[in-house]
């Protein structure tokens, strides 16, 4: 497990959209997908209370900035990789890229391309967090593992017989 890189986080947050929310360009939805400074109570909230963005993703915006790994550069997009960028290099300072907004924020905080630094010696804050990425190649060992295990091989066939709860999306 790892990281997103912020290219990868904000692609997962807007979910095939180009506005400035992944719901819209409107600022009333707010309190409908995200926890902020205005509907929090002053702290952080359990995960999936509010609406999931249209992959189904939940907290992408608002109860806590998610940590990536890319080190911030003001600059970077200026002059850095144009597709799947992977962020600057460790010598460009010592705060990572945080993504999402959290409950402490104003919600205009909650767009998709909003970003903040944070020095990782900050990392017992409580309006932050992480979201782990499974590598694909792990994802594809653990599912050809769990395919492989329901296969009866013989000589002549092989026969599959998949259990009703087994979850190819995991």
């Amino acid at each position: 497990y790892r990281l997103p890189t912020e290219a990868e986080w904000e692609y997962a947050c807007r979910a095939g959209t180009d506005t400035d929310f992944f719901w819209g360009n409107s600022e009333s939805e707010w309190d409908k997908y995200a926890w902020h400074d205005r509907n929090s109570d002053d702290q952080v909230h359990v995960v999936g209370q509010r609406s999931p963005n249209p992959w189904g993703l939940y907290d992408m915006t608002g109860n806590v900035w998610e940590w990536c790994s890319d080190w911030y550069d003001a600059d970077y997009y200026s002059f850095g990789e144009q597709t799947n960028p992977r962020g600057p290099k460790r010598e460009y300072g010592e705060s990572r890229v945080m993504r999402g907004g959290a409950w402490a924020y104003d919600p205009v905080r909650l767009r998709s391309a909003a970003r903040l630094k944070l020095r990782c010696s900050a990392i017992n804050t409580k309006a932050c967090s992480w979201r782990k990425l499974m590598s694909m190649i792990t994802a594809l060992i653990k599912l050809t593992y769990q395919l492989i295990s329901h296969f009866e091989f013989t000589t002549k066939s092989a026969r599959c017989t998949l259990p009703a709860d087994l979850d190819l999306d995991q």
